[in-house]
């Protein structure tokens, strides 16, 4: 189906066709600092690109790319972050999880391996392009045009660190001179810590509220990450044995 498919205005639980579009989130203020808050979903398991690694937005910091699984099926998603609309970039494929989460969680009635990851996911902001591992395979599609393609057929097994048994929950702030913190000061909030100062100071963005060990994988690390702009900062968490994709609004400095 096209991109031009027609809208589906409703929750959807499980996946829609390539090209399909519809919007189901919701903005809240939030309790704590009251910025405005976006749920850009609302069903299944969905797991934005983790943070110091994968780039998950658009150049312009218009689009952010993740992946939804919903049902026992997975696919690659992008969503307008100023209106909230889902467009599913890929066509649904079977199993939830990828072989990273395989290899590095182990077999369960939920992961298959045989899914999308979304922490492996990134996008290329210039060329309006993500790459996602699909089995073996790592392939491209396109924002725009949702053309696909295969750029390396087979990846070869995988590997681990065995020795990075640690690192920090942060990510960078191109508008700050400040990391962002997810879990390392308090377990709910979202923290801005400004280092470049003779006294570091601390300022909350939003709470996040994850439930720590609730779901499988990575699906309830909030992994924030900033767009280009510094506009919006990005987040996963997990609620209700559920995972979701969020935005906080937050000034440029």
């Amino acid at each position: 189906m096209s991109r031009h498919a027609p809208r589906i205005s409703t929750v959807i639980a499980g996946l829609a066709c390539k090209g399909d579009s519809w919007n189901e989130s919701a903005v809240a203020p939030d309790l704590v600092t009251g910025r405005p808050v976006r749920r850009l979903t609302a069903a299944g398991y969905s797991e934005k690109p983790t943070y110091h690694t994968n780039t998950a937005f658009t150049a312009d910091g218009e689009y952010l790319v993740f992946v939804s699984g919903r049902g026992e099926q997975s696919a690659v998603m992008k969503a307008h972050l100023a209106s909230g609309e889902l467009t599913q970039l890929t066509g649904p494929v079977p199993g939830l999880g990828g072989r990273w989460e395989l290899h590095k969680c182990g077999p369960s009635r939920f992961c298959n391996g045989q899914g999308i990851n979304g922490t492996t996911l990134c996008v290329a902001p210039r060329a309006r392009q993500a790459l996602f591992f699909h089995g073996r395979a790592l392939r491209a599609v396109h924002l725009d045009t949702l053309a696909e393609r295969t750029l390396l057929a087979d990846i070869g097994t995988e590997y681990d660190f065995p020795e990075a048994v640690g690192y920090g929950h942060v990510s960078a702030d191109p508008r700050r001179q400040a990391i962002i913190l997810d879990g390392n000061v308090t377990k709910d909030m979202l923290m801005w810590l400004y280092w470049d100062a003779e006294t570091p100071r601390l300022e909350p963005i939003c709470r996040h509220a994850t439930e720590w060990d609730s779901l499988w994988g990575q699906l309830l690390d909030p992994h924030p990450a900033a767009d280009p702009t510094g506009r919006r900062i990005a987040f996963n968490a997990a609620h209700g044995g559920r995972s979701d994709v969020y935005t906080a609004e937050v000034e440029p400095w």
